[in-house]
C-alpha cells in the first residue's frame, strides 16, 4: 500500500507544475516558453503572444492531467502507474515537443 501512496503523490507533485503554469500563465504577456528560458526569443517570432499562450496553457494542462491519471492509476496498481509514467516521459514528450513545433508555426 505504501508503495501505491508514494507513486500517487509523486506523480502529484509532477502535475502541480504544470498546472499553476496553465493557470497563471495563460493571461501573461510574456510568452510561455517550452524549456527554460527563451522568453526574450519568443517575443521577436510571435506575432500574437495571447493566442500562443492560451495554446501552451492548454498543452501543459494536458500534461497535468496525464501525470494525474498514471497518480490515480498507480493508485489501483502499482504496474499500471509506472508504465503510465514511463509512456509520458517517453512518448509523450515527443508529442509534446510536436506538438510545441506546430503552435510555434
Amino acid at each position: 500500500m505504501a508503495e501505491r501512496i508514494i507513486m500517487l503523490v509523486c506523480s502529484f507533485m509532477c502535475s502541480v507544475p504544470f498546472w499553476i503554469i496553465s493557470s497563471f500563465n495563460k493571461d501573461s504577456i510574456t510568452p510561455i516558453s517550452f524549456w527554460s528560458g527563451g522568453e526574450a526569443e519568443l517575443k521577436t517570432k510571435l506575432k500574437n503572444i495571447k493566442e500562443y499562450n492560451y495554446e501552451m496553457a492548454s498543452l501543459y494542462r494536458k500534461c497535468a492531467i496525464a501525470f494525474s491519471i498514471s497518480g490515480i492509476c498507480s493508485c489501483i496498481h502499482p504496474i499500471i502507474g509506472i508504465v503510465l509514467l514511463g509512456l509520458e516521459v517517453t512518448i509523450g514528450i515527443v508529442l509534446v515537443y510536436k506538438k510545441y513545433k506546430s503552435i510555434l508555426n
